[in-house]
């Protein structure tokens, strides 16, 4: 067996299309200190005083609008490239989300609950250079 694991990792998306899911996920992304780059404190501020008090409730009706019967298409979309390489290769594959679930944190601990796996190999699945998704 390989010493080896890939972890694919997404940005990520709400658990659920409902408004409170969709605020909780907004304040995890939008807390993140390379999304907004202000000083936490007037991040806060912004965020709980001007998005969260109005954004979620439009990005959940986007969010309904494009969701599938199995969930999130993100999520959906990377289980289906995650099975897809899993058959091409004889490592485990696993995926994981920048924000929201399924949580790097969470994937990591449980493949190092594998004692054979000695090496992660991430895998970022999103396409541009930012600082919140190259730095944290």
């Amino acid at each position: 067996m390989s010493k080896r694991a890939v972890l694919l990792v997404n940005l990520g998306s709400p658990e659920k299309p409902e408004v409170q899911e969709v605020s909780s996920y907004l304040n995890q992304f939008l807390m993140d200190a390379y999304v907004i780059q202000l000083p936490w404190w007037l991040r806060r501020l912004v965020v709980s005083l001007l998005v969260l008090p109005t954004r979620p409730e439009s990005s959940t009706k986007a969010y309904q609008s494009i969701w599938l019967p199995t969930g999130s298409p993100l999520i959906v979309i990377s289980n289906q490239l995650r099975e897809k390489v899993q058959a091409q290769l004889s490592i485990p594959i696993e995926i994981a989300m920048r924000y929201g679930q399924p949580s790097i944190e969470k994937k990591i601990l449980t493949i190092a609950k594998s004692k054979a796996i000695e090496e992660i190999l991430f895998i970022p699945l999103y396409p541009h250079f930012a600082q919140s998704t190259v730095t944290t």
